[in-house]
């Protein structure tokens, strides 16, 4: 019964180090390129995230918000939750899902919400 036990481990281990079975998916940590609409205006943006667990933290770049932090990010269900904390700008509440392309949702900021939509960086 131990050597099937065993047996059954190395092959688990096998198939994850080989890529076909994935203990935990993570779709969006990484560094992304994105663009936010600002009232019909597209705002290019740097996008660093972090999974850990249902916990998301990073950063966001842009000429329009300057640097911000991410604030109470969370994963569930397949969807991102934060908000970007910036020292010149407005926090900016973001939400989003993995798509074919990448990342793309919605934010809320002064008083109006619109779509956003990232690419994973290039490195």
């Amino acid at each position: 019964m131990n050597t099937r036990r065993w047996g059954l481990v190395a092959v688990i281990a096998l198939a994850l180090a080989a890529g076909t079975m994935t203990a935990t998916a993570d779709p969006i940590s990484g560094r992304w390129e994105g663009k936010f609409d600002a009232m019909g205006q597209l705002v290019p943006f740097t996008m660093t995230l972090k999974l850990t667990g249902d916990t998301v933290t990073g950063t966001l770049e842009s000429e329009h918000t300057g640097h911000g932090e991410a604030k109470d990010g969370k994963w569930k269900d397949g969807t991102m939750t934060m908000t970007m904390v910036f020292e010149q700008h407005q926090s900016i509440v973001f939400s989003g899902k993995p798509t074919d392309d990448g990342l793309a949702g919605e934010f809320k900021t002064e008083g109006f919400s619109a779509k956003w939509t990232a690419t994973k960086a290039k490195d």
